[in-house]
């Protein structure tokens, strides 16, 4: 239980996760009412469990003050639907609703088998204006339209594993993981950046990993 947090913006809300726990994972939400921390809702696991999915590897709050607005965004990247070795991953998403005191899940996204698996919900991350960022073997970045997240812009790659990253007639080889884990986005949704520590570039496990910032143009 830790294995990840998310606060909201002004520390009123927590989420919790457990991604080892029997039956796949789950999460917990606590609010502080000024004086006190209780738990709001009920636990929360995901809805297509296979009971192996580490569900809650990533998870992120919006960064809404009032708990009402907020969105619980919440990666499986383990989520496997046929027993195979290859994982798509998923990505469920969630919102408090008065209705039935608990928090409901409004979308979900799955990974594709077929990109040697997508393993989405490695990380995740959203920002003010409600746009979703989630990584895997590719990169997706939705946009909140009122009623459902509306992907923006195609899926992205990640970076070629032999790349000129020197000038001349001999390049770098630069070989970047299939994914990172250190993802962001902006409040406004429009810049995302992707660290990843683990590049290395000539074979020198002693080189700084690299970071990419990409900015959406229309």
């Amino acid at each position: 239980f830790g294995s990840a947090i998310s606060l909201n913006a002004n520390g009123t809300l927590l989420a919790i996760s457990a991604p080892n726990t029997s039956g796949g994972g789950l999460v917990k939400v606590y609010r502080y009412d000024g004086t006190n921390w209780f738990q709001l809702g009920n636990d929360i696991t995901l809805s297509i469990s296979t009971g192996e999915e580490e569900f809650g590897s990533s998870l992120a709050l919006s960064p809404d003050d009032n708990y009402a607005d907020s969105f619980l965004v919440v990666g499986a990247p383990k989520y496997n639907s046929d027993d195979t070795s290859i994982y798509e991953g998923a990505v469920a998403v969630y919102r408090w609703s008065n209705a039935t005191d608990d928090w409901e899940q409004v979308q979900s996204f799955v990974g594709d088998k077929t990109y040697n698996g997508s393993n989405i919900g490695n990380s995740i991350a959203i920002g003010a204006s409600h746009n979703l960022f989630i990584s895997g073997n590719q990169y997706k970045v939705y946009s909140w339209d009122g009623t459902a997240f509306i992907q923006k812009g195609p899926n992205l790659d990640y970076m070629p594993q032999s790349v000129s990253a020197g000038e001349g007639n001999s390049p770098d080889e630069v070989k970047e993981p299939e994914y990172s884990k250190l993802i962001d986005i902006s409040d406004d949704g429009n810049i995302i950046a992707i660290a990843n520590p683990d590049t290395v570039v000539d074979n020198d496990a002693t080189t700084p990993g690299t970071i990419r910032i990409l900015e959406w143009r229309n």
